[in-house]
């Protein structure tokens, strides 16, 4: 069973972790990337102000989801001991919890919003039911390491689900509706398969037990998401109340257009890394080499791919959505400084969750939900791309004590956490110093902004190349390690395959 492979002792951590990180990638990214060729095509389709009605109607659910989970989930996967007991009592507390704050949601509704908004929160509420009776059994499947399974799972109800019917409904004129709809159809999907490839008992169960160790747990874990969930919607919240649904629309979908990368690379890495850690908590060697390894590559691919963001931000926004769109384009440079570290301290969040260091990790959290809505406001009166700069601002400062946490953890220094991050520093100024005299001339010529983009994308594919083989040793340890060890292998022998099999004929 993987499991047992990963908890072994004569298991290489690092082999383990990224035999399992290429299925979990292969998940989010190929489910990100229908989601992103899905929502290009309905960003072409619908109006700004539609998806402000809808990133308005999801701040209040996506607070109140992080109630009904309560922290269950994380719990049953990280638990050393789990029995069947365990899944039971959180099945049960997850279901009643879910009706309980829908419930309160639905009544709470024409206090928070009006008319459309209203209309579309209660609606969208549905979700938070629909979760609930397949979050057991999903977090079953990440504690068993099935990322196999979970790959067909997520990938077909994301296609079939919110692809088929949200651009149905939206070619249809549904407007927002398309968008709700299609979210409810893609949950549906999944937490049914998730299911029936992990069932469990449902029969109701409080025992008392079971209960004291998923929420004692789980409580220092909600406290924490749902901090860190206040913190990445409280901003949408503010820009809808202070400055209407059409800003917000561009406001939160070009928040979510930078951060989609930085989703995609973290869900799939620390839906391995939260697991794996955990299973080697008690081994400070392991547990140090595991986290430096994971953050040298995540900032080697991550930070390259925000500073090409940044200097194709036209070509994408024109290229890909059309004009009506450009208000995004300083919104998108401006966010790729916060993505920058923003997909740093995820890896810290998950090594204190993986290490039981839940509620200083929560409180972290808390300052991040303070700081972000604070500056937020305050922005909110000075424009929209203030309150971008003020979210830039409260991500360093979560960053920077999530630093200090990983410091402790894991007994190194600021300088060494770092020093971690050199690979995609190194990394970014090769991609800068290619791909901007590029762009440049490009723009210069008069290229198209949609062939223009496919230069850039290449060009920014060949200066990574070239800072992975070329750059000193010291500048790139790590990924260059990666690549040679579990990467050039397979490329190697995908090469070799079809000259083989002409010999062979």
């Amino acid at each position: 069973m993987p499991e047992q492979a990963i908890a072994s002792g004569k298991t290489n951590l690092t082999h383990a972790s990224i035999g399992n990180f290429r299925w979990s990638a292969l998940t989010t990214a190929s489910t990100s990337g229908a989601q992103f060729v899905i929502s290009i095509i309905l960003m072409r389709i619908l109006e700004p102000k539609d998806f402000g009605v809808v990133a308005y109607a999801m701040v209040f659910v996506m607070l109140t989801s992080r109630i009904t989970e309560f922290g269950i989930a994380p719990a049953i996967v990280q638990a050393k001991d789990l029995n069947r007991h365990h899944l039971r009592v959180g099945f049960t507390l997850t279901v009643f919890l879910a009706a309980t704050c829908y419930l309160g949601l639905f009544m709470v509704a024409p206090h928070v919003a009006s008319g459309i908004r209203m209309r579309v929160l209660r609606v969208a509420g549905l979700s938070l039911v629909i979760s609930s009776v397949g979050l057991v059994a999903t977090s079953t499947l990440q504690r068993q390491l099935r990322f196999k399974d979970l790959f067909y799972i997520v990938f077909l109800s994301s296609v079939v689900g919110y692809g088929l019917v949200s651009v149905t409904l939206a070619l249809l004129g549904y407007g927002p509706w398309s968008l709700v709809l299609g979210n409810i159809a893609q949950l549906i999907l999944r937490n049914a398969a998730c299911y029936v490839a992990s069932p469990h008992s449902i029969v109701p169960s409080m025992r008392r037990e079971e209960v004291r160790e998923l929420l004692t747990y789980g409580f220092g874990m909600s406290l924490g998401t749902l901090a860190n969930i206040v913190a990445k919607n409280g901003h949408i919240f503010v820009v809808g109340r202070v400055l209407g649904d059409a800003l917000l629309g561009v406001y939160q979908r070009a928040y979510t257009l930078v951060l989609f990368s930085i989703g995609v690379y973290s869900r799939a890495s620390i839906a391995v890394l939260f697991p794996t850690l955990a299973r080697v908590q008690t081994d400070r060697d392991r547990l140090r080499r595991g986290y430096i390894t994971s953050v040298s590559l995540t900032s080697f691919v991550l930070f390259p791919i925000m500073t090409w963001v940044a200097v194709c931000a036209p070509e994408i926004v024109i290229g890909l959505l059309t004009r009506k769109w450009e208000a995004m384009i300083p919104l998108i440079r401006v966010f790729c400084l916060l993505g920058v570290f923003a997909s740093i301290y995820p890896m810290g969040d998950a090594l204190g969750r993986a290490c039981g260091r839940v509620y200083i990790k929560s409180m972290i959290h808390v300052v991040y939900a303070i700081t972000s809505i604070g500056l937020c406001y305050v922005a909110a009166f000075h424009g929209v791309l203030i309150v971008a700069g003020a979210m830039v601002v409260s991500v360093i400062i979560t960053y920077s004590l999530m630093g200090i946490l990983v410091t402790r953890i894991l007994d190194i220094s600021f300088f060494d956490f770092m020093g971690a991050q050199l690979p995609g520093i190194c990394s970014s100024v090769v991609i800068f110093g290619i791909c901007y005299p590029a762009t440049w001339l490009g723009r210069s010529v008069g290229i198209p902004e949609i062939g223009l983009l496919v230069i850039q994308a290449l060009t920014a594919i060949a200066s990574l190349a070239v800072a992975l083989l070329c750059l000193p040793e010291a500048l790139v340890r790590v990924p260059r390690k990666i690549f040679r060890e579990h990467l050039r292998p397979r490329v190697l022998r995908g090469l070799a395959r079809p000259v083989l099999g002409r010999m062979n004929s």
